[in-house]
């Protein structure tokens, strides 16, 4: 049985995570002291500033939520989406940056100071496509107000 290189105890490999590049494929430390470290040494103040302090970042990680939604099979969400019939009609994320990015970064500069700073995209008609004629940028809040499930 291997043993944590932080706590020093001999552990069973379910208390491993695997890790397909150390020779036995688990990671040398449990997932309790991974779990810890991890905490430990996470600054949310960074995570903050790393997810929410540039609004073109954040359009990037907008954009594959709504690929993954709408065509990837293994997606949670699948169902809601490509099963009823949405799609993404933008062809690539250069034209999804084009259209949105302008009134995308106005809407985060005037609630960025606020708590409710979370710029999100969302339709106006929950049963139509992603398109610009059909999306608006709201905050979590608005998001969450109308949704079909």
């Amino acid at each position: 049985m291997p043993i944590c290189k932080q706590c020093k105890l001999e552990k069973d490999y379910s208390e491993f995570y695997k890790h397909p590049k150390t020779k036995d494929w688990i990671l040398h430390f449990c997932k309790e002291c991974k779990k810890e470290y991890a905490r430990n040494n996470r600054s949310k103040e960074q995570d903050k500033k790393r997810y929410w302090s540039n609004p073109r970042k954040r359009l990037n990680v907008i954009y594959r939520w709504m690929m993954s939604r709408c065509y990837n099979v293994n997606c949670r969400n699948y169902s809601r989406y490509w099963k009823r019939g949405i799609k993404v009609l933008w062809n690539n994320y250069k034209e999804f940056y084009d259209d949105m990015i302008s009134s995308y970064i106005i809407h985060w500069e005037q609630n960025w100071k606020t708590k409710n700073r979370q710029t999100q995209i969302d339709r106006i008609n929950n049963n139509w496509h992603y398109c610009k004629e059909n999306c608006k940028r709201v905050n979590a809040k608005e998001n969450n107000q109308h949704n079909k499930f």
